[in-house]
């Protein structure tokens, strides 16, 4: 709870909400606040609580927002109605004790307000990765490192898996694909994805060279980059990045 003591033509400050608290004048029985706040923030005072104008503006507003924040706000603002009306009844029975307690939960409510009302940030997009690796060892730590990197790691232990994830929806912005793999290598998988009209930008991992598998260069396989074992990972980790961002690594 956020319990403060202020003095006339003091303030307090709710920057990302536009909200102004201050306290005006203390007059024996009468405390005067004003509340500064931006036409979009609803105010609420325990007189106007009858208002049908008034409640139906702020119910207006409320629509705006998701049925979670629509609660939340109305909880919020029912505890604000309480609250003035609990500060205006300890002021008429000359409760002073009590009333530092009673502003301090109104100051809570309206930094709860704060943090409903305060727009959240999108999250940025991870590129999705589709890494192809018969060796289990290795496969989890590549997709460990690649994941501390930002990157979304779908693993496959062969061609053939990595086929059905595909058929199945899913979408990888680059595949990394070990050339020498059980029952479905590749070269097949790369065959197959070319026939089924697929474009898919392929990270070549192999302990052998293109040469040597038959492939002078990258053709029109899909092979974007080749890495030879043992790999380097800082290299790999920076043309992945590279390719994320549109460009090309130096």
């Amino acid at each position: 709870m956020l319990v403060l003591s202020r003095r006339e033509n003091e303030n307090v400050l709710f920057p990302s909400l536009g909200i102004t608290v201050k306290v005006l004048r203390v007059r024996g029985k009468v405390v005067s606040v004003g509340l500064d706040a931006p036409a979009d923030v609803p105010i609420v005072r325990s007189e106007l609580a009858d208002d049908q104008d008034y409640v139906a503006a702020i119910e207006a507003r409320s629509q705006t927002l998701d049925a979670e924040h629509r609660h939340a706000i109305k909880n919020l603002l029912n505890g604000a109605t309480i609250g003035l009306s609990l500060l205006r009844r300890q002021i008429q029975l000359e409760r002073y004790d009590e009333i530092e307690e009673t502003l301090g939960r109104l100051m809570n409510s309206f930094t709860n307000l704060e943090s409903v009302l305060r727009p959240e940030e999108p999250a940025e997009r991870e590129e999705a990765i589709l890494l192809i690796e018969d060796d289990a060892n290795e496969r989890e730590l590549l997709a460990g490192l690649l994941r501390h990197y930002g990157f979304a790691v779908t693993t496959a232990n062969d061609g053939d898996q990595a086929l059905h994830a595909i058929e199945d929806g899913l979408k990888p912005d680059f595949v990394l694909l070990d050339m020498n793999l059980p029952h479905c290598d590749g070269l097949t998988f790369l065959q197959r994805i070319k026939a089924q009209g697929k474009t898919l930008p392929v990270f070549a991992v192999s302990g052998s060279s293109p040469s040597e598998m038959g492939l002078e260069d990258g053709g029109d396989t899909g092979i974007r980059e080749w890495f030879s074992k043992p790999l380097n990972p800082d290299r790999l980790v920076r043309e992945l990045q590279s390719a994320a961002a549109g460009g090309t690594a130096a």
